[in-house]
């Protein structure tokens, strides 16, 4: 008898609002119960041709934050390893800034670019 074994995993939606009259901006939260890993959906949901579509559809794997999200712009923000991190602590953050595409209905990317995480802000966010 051959047996399949089912993974297992939580989902939970992390942040959902609206950012435009036609947007919803929804960032759903999964992990694995195996204890191998975690990710983030991050979507912006709209009308396009008269339907509900993904405008934005990005997963991360390790968690990201949304510093700004509107109907023409989406700030994200999350953590980068370069070199000889620690799996814990990522010594960059990697932002991307999305704009809408009018031509192509949809959020392009515009920039990217990095920058180095204090020590000590990483100590404050972890007392929090």
């Amino acid at each position: 008898m051959k047996t399949i074994q089912k993974s297992v995993t939580e989902v939970a939606v992390s942040e959902d609002r609206n950012i435009a009259d036609d947007r919803r901006l929804i960032v759903v939260e999964s992990e694995h119960m195996t204890g191998s890993g975690g990710w983030m959906d991050l979507l912006v949901l709209g009308c396009r041709a008269g339907k509900v579509m993904a405008l934005f559809h990005e997963i991360f794997a390790d968690g990201v934050d949304v510093e700004e999200a509107s109907a023409d712009k989406l700030v994200v923000r999350f953590g980068s390893w370069v070199g000889s991190d620690a799996d814990c602590c990522p010594s960059m953050e990697e932002h991307q800034v999305y704009v809408w595409s009018k031509q192509a209905q949809k959020y392009v990317l515009d920039r990217d670019y990095s920058t180095p995480i204090a020590k000590h802000s990483l100590r404050s966010q972890e007392s929090q």
